[in-house]
């Protein structure tokens, strides 16, 4: 059997050729060969090539033949990811880290293995977190990462050391860049913080016991910082000690944000940093607030603001919201009706319960103690003056004022009150940013114990961080599937007749797509030899 060509001319007089599979057969009667076609594999000009090559590896490996059956002496010595590594080279040279590292590698007279160490830690926080003692290992077999040759262990602790005293530089560089690529102008920024803890006794000054987010009381931590745009982008970042309070962050933060040039910016915090010296703070550094403040905290909010009178406008199925002006302050009121329903239902279900408790003839001072300590039935309760336990019918009556509400405090008269609430809501991009840090980026738990090296390991998760999220906007794509779809980029390492050769396999589609998203160009079919 074999290949032929066959013309015909179709109706409009053009000559079109087809591919035909055909087999020589010998004709007795006329004593000479005829062919006979078994298969049509369609116009000449419409071929499809990667079925046909496929066709043909499938019909030696049915045969139990190799590259030999071919002509070709070939052997497949490796075959590691590329395209995940890849992205995260072009993305710290798109934004400028790479020449900030460059510039102050050759300031400060250290090896550029240092800085390759650098892109090779980020790229594992990124692509397969792993230690620092891991990451060696993981470039040299893992990946295909050319300047893993030079790097020794050695290099990714010094590269942590530079990060960290480079980090301001960096910085500004993603701010300024991004600012550009964007084309906007940063004119709101969110502040928010979390815990980490450290495994290990750990001796750094910032290592405390604290209150744990993590719900790891038993270990010492630190506590993050972090400042992000409206679209979760980091803006800067600090390490405090583990027992700061959240509300002793924000002085500091201030005065990292400041060397930002901001034509206007509002500053949006929750209420937990919330106090008199913090907004004077955020008015002295020339900024606008929108911050959240506590219902029962705050006296002029719990007996004059959300007493005022005034009906609620709907923005939304989820909100409704009320403007306040008291003492030259702008309050804005909002409530969520589905909240307001379940608050209430739940009151009322607590209060149920609590009657059937003190119908009881005579509570023991082990019940009594249950109650008074319980963070929201102690609240509806009061002691009668012969000692026992009564409702609080007034109390629970002004309960139901905070039912499904949130009360803001803003410096902003530009802005809508709808405008700013919904604004309010995207304190959500800090908190989705401290779920990616510690749960894909591996954040924690920290295996560091000095200072320096801390805020290192922080920096390099947030630097992470930046570019996971830049992606994630360019492409409109989560980082998941771009992780996936570029982990699929393999480079292949051949052993020919005439030498060896590096490629790689074809891009899909959706590969390019998404690479010409984040405006970067196809990387080289062969990548070395």
């Amino acid at each position: 059997m074999f290949l032929k060509e066959s013309s015909v001319i179709n109706r409009a007089g053009k000559r079109v050729t087809y591919l035909h599979l055909v087999e020589s057969l010998w004709d007795p009667k006329r004593h000479h060969s005829t062919h006979q076609f078994i298969y049509s594999f369609g116009k000449v000009t419409e071929l499809n090539r990667e079925k046909m090559l496929a066709l043909a590896s499938n019909i030696l490996r049915y045969l139990n033949e190799g590259s030999e059956a071919l002509g070709v002496e070939s052997e497949i010595l490796w075959s590691r990811s590329f395209g995940g590594v890849y992205v995260v080279k072009s993305l710290l040279k798109k934004l400028g880290v790479a020449d900030v590292l460059s510039s102050q590698l050759r300031r400060r007279k250290y090896s550029s293995a240092v800085g390759d160490a650098i892109v090779a830690m980020v790229a594992n926080r990124l692509l397969e977190p792993l230690s620092k003692l891991a990451v060696e290992e993981w470039v040299r077999e893992a990946i295909f990462f050319p300047e893993s040759e030079r790097l020794e262990l050695q290099h990714f602790y010094r590269g942590l050391d530079f990060l960290e005293d480079s980090k301001d530089a960096i910085e500004d560089e993603l701010f300024w860049k991004t600012r550009t690529l964007f084309n906007r102008k940063v004119d709101i920024i969110f502040y928010d913080t979390t815990s980490t803890y450290v495994e290990g006794a750990g001796d750094g000054e910032l290592l405390e016991y604290g209150y744990s987010r993590d719900r790891r009381d038993d270990r010492k931590q630190i506590i993050v910082g972090l400042v992000t745009d409206r679209d979760g982008l980091p803006v800067c970042s600090s390490v405090f000690p583990g027992s700061t309070m959240d509300m002793k962050t924000v002085g500091a933060m201030l005065r990292r944000v400041k060397r930002f040039d901001f034509e206007r910016c509002i500053f949006v915090c929750d209420r937990g940093m919330v106090s008199e010296e913090n907004l004077s703070a955020i008015e002295e550094a020339k900024y606008e607030y929108l911050v959240g403040v506590k219902l029962r905290g705050f006296r002029e909010v719990r007996d004059k603001v959300l007493c005022s009178r005034g009906r609620f406008r709907k923005v939304d199925d989820s909100l409704e919201i009320k403007e306040v002006m008291l003492g030259g302050r702008r309050y804005i009121i909002c409530r969520n009706p589905e909240e307001a329903e379940r608050d209430r239902s739940l009151r009322e279900e607590i209060v149920t319960k609590l009657e059937e408790e003190l119908s009881a003839s005579q509570l023991s001072r082990k019940q009594e103690c249950a109650i008074l300590n319980h963070p929201v039935k102690k609240r509806f309760v009061r002691r009668l003056q012969s000692g026992g336990l009564v409702l609080n019918k007034r109390r629970i009556e002004q309960e139901s004022r905070y039912d499904g509400k949130y009360v803001l405090l803003t410096t902003d008269r530009a802005l809508e009150a709808e405008e700013l609430a919904f604004q309010y809501k995207h304190l959500f991009a800090v908190e989705r940013a401290f779920r990616t840090l510690k749960s894909r980026i591996n954040l924690r738990p920290l295996y560091h114990w000095t200072d320096n090296r801390i805020k290192a390991h922080v920096s390099l998760c947030v630097l992470a961080y930046f570019l996971q999220r830049y992606a994630e906007l360019k492409t409109g794509t989560s980082w998941d599937v771009i992780r996936r779809q570029m982990n699929r980029i393999v480079a292949t390492k051949i052993s020919l007749k005439n030498g060896v050769v590096i490629k790689r396999n074809r891009l899909s589609d959706f590969q390019k797509t998404l690479l010409n998203q984040l405006d970067m160009e196809e990387p080289p079919l062969i990548l070395g030899g």
